[in-house]
Protein backbone atom coordinates (compact mmCIF):
# COMPACT_ATOMS: atom_id res chain seq x y z
CA UNK A 1 0.00 0.00 0.00
CA UNK A 2 1.29 3.71 -0.64
CA UNK A 3 1.91 6.14 1.48
CA UNK A 4 0.21 9.65 1.51
CA UNK A 5 3.58 10.74 0.15
CA UNK A 6 3.69 8.15 -2.88
CA UNK A 7 -0.05 9.29 -3.70
CA UNK A 8 -0.33 11.08 -6.92
CA UNK A 9 -1.89 14.62 -6.69
CA UNK A 10 -5.42 13.16 -8.33
CA UNK A 11 -5.55 10.52 -5.82
CA UNK A 12 -4.86 12.55 -2.78
CA UNK A 13 -7.87 14.94 -3.81
CA UNK A 14 -10.30 11.60 -4.52
CA UNK A 15 -9.56 10.69 -0.57
CA UNK A 16 -10.99 14.34 0.18
CA UNK A 17 -14.57 14.46 1.00
CA UNK A 18 -17.38 15.84 -1.06
CA UNK A 19 -17.57 19.10 1.15
CA UNK A 20 -13.88 19.47 0.54
CA UNK A 21 -13.71 18.83 -2.96
CA UNK A 22 -16.58 21.23 -3.35
CA UNK A 23 -14.69 24.12 -2.17
CA UNK A 24 -11.71 23.17 -4.06
CA UNK A 25 -13.40 23.73 -7.29
CA UNK A 26 -15.07 26.85 -5.90
CA UNK A 27 -11.56 27.63 -5.07
CA UNK A 28 -10.59 27.01 -8.85
CA UNK A 29 -13.10 29.11 -10.04
CA UNK A 30 -12.43 32.02 -8.15
CA UNK A 31 -8.84 31.81 -8.37
CA UNK A 32 -9.29 31.08 -12.24
CA UNK A 33 -6.95 28.14 -12.37
CA UNK A 34 -7.82 26.03 -15.15
CA UNK A 35 -7.84 22.51 -13.15
CA UNK A 36 -8.63 21.43 -9.33
CA UNK A 37 -4.86 20.15 -9.26
CA UNK A 38 -3.98 23.83 -9.51
CA UNK A 39 -5.85 24.56 -7.06
CA UNK A 40 -4.82 22.33 -4.78
CA UNK A 41 -1.64 23.62 -4.79
CA UNK A 42 -2.21 26.93 -4.25
CA UNK A 43 -3.68 25.56 -0.79
CA UNK A 44 -0.38 23.68 -0.45
CA UNK A 45 1.17 26.58 -0.45
CA UNK A 46 -0.27 27.91 2.46
CA UNK A 47 -0.18 24.63 4.79
CA UNK A 48 3.46 24.74 4.17
CA UNK A 49 4.08 28.39 5.27
CA UNK A 50 5.53 28.46 8.73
Amino acid sequence: MKDKKELSKQDRIKQLSKKSQLKLEEIRQQQNFKTIEEAYDYLMKFTQQK
